[in-house]
């Protein structure tokens, strides 16, 4: 869903708000208040997302495997360098 982009001018909804308290809004101006919290809200609220474990599984048992023990964790190092060295 796209967002629609709304310029914000604080100064001017400050200014509608103080006349405000001396006249009702007119109706321009009330949109503009309404539009200005309803974008607000809209930025507030959090985006849910697909966890990424629903979407993408495991292909081998390897990548689902357990961390390796103390034990061997120089033999996978050793491994991973070995994958990973440039050729000379």
């Amino acid at each position: 869903m796209k967002r629609r982009r709304i310029d914000v001018n604080l100064t001017e909804l400050d200014q509608l708000l103080d006349q405000a308290r001396e006249a009702p809004l007119s109706e321009p101006d009330c949109n503009k208040i309404k539009t200005a919290l309803h974008t607000l809200a809209q930025l507030l609220t959090p985006r849910t997302t697909e966890k990424t474990n629903d979407v993408v599984q495991p292909s081998t048992a390897e990548e689902s495997a357990p961390p390796p023990s103390d034990q061997n964790k120089g033999e996978v190092s050793a491994g991973l360098r070995s994958r990973f060295q440039q050729p000379n």
